[in-house]
């Protein structure tokens, strides 16, 4: 995994990487800012909002944030 790791950051880092990077940025903007884009955006927010409002899904959500820090965040409400 090392390797392929080092593989990819080489290429990311060579001139042709770089383009290639830097032009995935540019599409992605462009995406992002046209009025399809944002609309696919919101509607992926509002998804995850709904998701994390459900219970059982609260519950699964402060497993996998304690698995992943160690800690569990404190609830608000």
């Amino acid at each position: 995994m090392a390797s392929l790791i080092g593989k990819l950051t080489a290429f990311a880092n060579s001139p042709q990487g770089r383009r290639m990077i830097n032009g995935a940025v540019v599409k992605g903007k462009e995406i992002a800012n046209s009025p399809k884009g944002k609309q696919i955006v919101n509607d992926a927010v509002v998804k995850g909002r709904e998701f994390a409002a459900k219970p059982e899904n609260k519950q699964k959500i402060d497993q996998l944030r304690q698995k992943l820090t160690g800690k569990p965040e404190p609830r608000s409400s």
